[in-house]
C-alpha cells in the first residue's frame, strides 16, 4: 500500500538507506581529497613527515567512508534494522500506510512508532519499555534536547532541540498512549523496571 507520498515504506526505507550510501562516498571523497592535499602541502613546504603521516592517516577515514557508502549503495538492506528485524520491509509498509499521529519528530502508526527524520528506527509499540528527555551542555551552554526512547532491542534518539514546551508535551502524550508498557521519566524506579522488563522479554525471546 502506497502512502500520501505515492511510495510504498520500504521503498522509502530503501531510498533513505541509499541517501545516506551517497551522502558517505560524498563526505568519503571530501574527507581523503582535503587530508591528502594538506599532507602534498605539508610535506612540500616544511618536509614535516610527521605531519605528512598524520594527515595521510586521516585520509583513510575518508577511504572507509567511502568503502561504507558503496557498500550500502549495494546492498541497501544490509544494516542494523534488518538484522534486528529480518521483516524490516514489512514493518515499513505497514508503519507508513497506517499512520495515526505525525509531527516533525516522529511517526506513530497502529503498530509501530519511529523518529521522523531517520527511517532506520521503526519499532514495536509494545517494544518501547522508558521514554524520557535528555540535555546536553558544553561548558554549561546548552547544545543538544532529545527524547530518548529506550526500547525491547536498544534505543533510538529524537532531537528536540528548539522545540516549544507545548510541542514536546504533545510528543510525550501521544508516545505514552500509544506505547502501553512504556513508563515516562527519568529515574532510578523506571530504571530499575526498564532493567527488569528487558530482561523478562530477553528471556521470553530467548536472548
Amino acid at each position: 500500500m502506497r502512502n500520501i507520498v505515492g511510495k510504498t515504506g520500504r521503498e522509502m526505507v530503501i531510498n533513505s538507506r541509499k541517501r545516506i550510501g551517497r551522502n558517505r562516498i560524498i563526505l568519503g571523497i571530501v574527507l581523503f581529497l582535503v587530508f591528502v592535499c594538506a599532507a602534498l602541502f605539508i610535506g612540500a613546504d616544511n618536509n614535516d613527515m610527521v605531519g605528512e603521516m598524520f594527515f595521510c592517516a586521516f585520509s583513510l577515514v575518508g577511504i572507509g567512508c567511502i568503502v561504507n557508502g558503496i557498500m550500502i549503495l549495494s546492498n541497501p538492506t544490509n544494516g542494523k534494522p534488518f538484522k534486528k528485524y529480518s521483516n524490516y520491509l514489512e514493518m515499513a509498509d505497514s508503519h507508513f500506510s497506517q499512520i495515526w499521529y505525525e509531527d516533525k519528530a516522529i511517526i506513530i502508526s497502529r503498530n509501530y512508532i519511529s523518529s521522523k527524520k531517520n527511517l532506520m528506527t521503526i519499532t514495536p509499540l509494545d517494544e518501547v519499555f522508558l521514554i524520557y528527555i535528555r540535555k546536553t551542555s558544553t561548558y554549561g551552554l546548552p547544545t543538544g534536547k532529545d527524547i530518548i526512547y529506550e526500547c525491547a532491542r536498544g534505543q533510538f534518539v529524537v532531537s528536540i532541540y528548539g522545540k516549544k514546551s507545548a510541542e514536546v508535551d504533545t510528543i510525550f502524550q501521544n508516545s505514552g498512549y500509544a506505547c502501553k508498557n512504556a513508563r515516562i521519566g527519568y529515574s532510578a524506579d523506571n530504571l530499575t523496571y526498564l532493567k527488569q522488563v528487558k530482561t523478562i522479554w530477553n528471556q521470553k525471546h530467548g536472548i
